[in-house]
């Protein structure tokens, strides 16, 4: 799934003063500090953040630990097929 940490009162403060007065400038700068991606979820623990390369996309289908698969990123390759990514986790 997708995820995001989510701000302290410390960081939102932050991005508030970065944005001065312009609170359309706010969005772009709580994303800033904002971390996030793909994990796991179990339904007891959330995974590390899944780093992988840009020319993957979004996760398309979960079979388990050791396998998931990943959409092609269409803006990083040709975009007149379709490959899904057959990946495994590993921790480092």
């Amino acid at each position: 799934m997708d995820y995001l940490s989510g701000l302290t009162d410390e960081q939102y403060n932050q991005a508030n003063a970065n944005a001065g007065e312009e609170m359309s400038k706010l969005w772009g700068e709580t994303e800033k500090l904002n971390e996030g991606g793909t994990v796991l979820f179990d339904g007891k623990e959330i995974s590390q953040l899944i780093t992988k390369p840009e020319i993957l996309g979004n996760l398309n289908k979960y079979i388990s630990k050791d396998e998931i698969w990943f959409s092609l990123n269409f803006s990083e390759a040709e975009k007149d097929y379709s490959v899904i990514y057959k990946t495994r986790l590993v921790a480092k």
